[in-house]
């Protein structure tokens, strides 16, 4: 596991931004939903699946995005984001990603069995119990349970609500 922890950078302190910021600023609409693909690019999605915004968040915030699942999916998630170099992502590429890189309900292409196991016991279902186990397609259905956004990774078949994004509220500096 530390092998592939030490995929990603470490994180740049001079920058005081944080995960929030990537995910508060971005524009959303009711039945769209965010997608953290394997290019490490935040993408923000309308309904028809079109992308509307994107951020590309810093390392220290794929880490923070990960703690959400098993250390099986983060191993998954480590290995595929350190190989990916987001600096020379182009703009065509955000808006117009390719296929592979696309959430699998908007994809022709089969899901990876098996990579995205949802973290448990973690402490987070305590604090959050009513979005940590609603799995989504779009901002709407979380947002019916006062729940924030709807949140995909990777080629899961379906997102997880979140009621803050991860490290706004849940974790304290130093626990990633």
């Amino acid at each position: 596991m530390e092998v592939i922890a030490l995929a990603l950078k470490e994180p740049d302190t001079s920058n005081n931004k944080n995960v929030s910021e990537d995910i508060f600023r971005l524009k959303t609409v009711e039945n769209g939903f965010f997608h953290l693909g394997d290019d490490k690019v935040l993408r923000s999605y309308d309904g028809s699946g079109n992308v509307v915004d994107y951020a590309l968040p810093e390392d220290s915030h794929l880490k923070a995005f990960a703690n959400l699942f098993s250390k099986r999916t983060q191993e998954h998630l480590y290995r595929v984001w350190g190989e990916v170099d987001s600096s020379k992502i182009s703009k065509k590429h955000i808006f117009n990603p390719p296929e592979h890189l696309l959430p699998l309900h908007l994809s022709n292409l089969p899901a990876e069995s098996g990579i995205c196991e949802k973290k448990m016991d973690s402490g987070l279902e305590k604090r959050t119990p009513t979005c940590v186990d609603i799995t989504c397609l779009g901002h709407g259905t979380c947002r019916q349970y006062n729940c924030a956004w709807c949140m995909i990774f990777d080629r899961m078949a379906e997102g997880y609500c979140l009621l803050y994004p991860p490290n706004h509220i849940f974790w304290e500096p130093g626990d990633l």
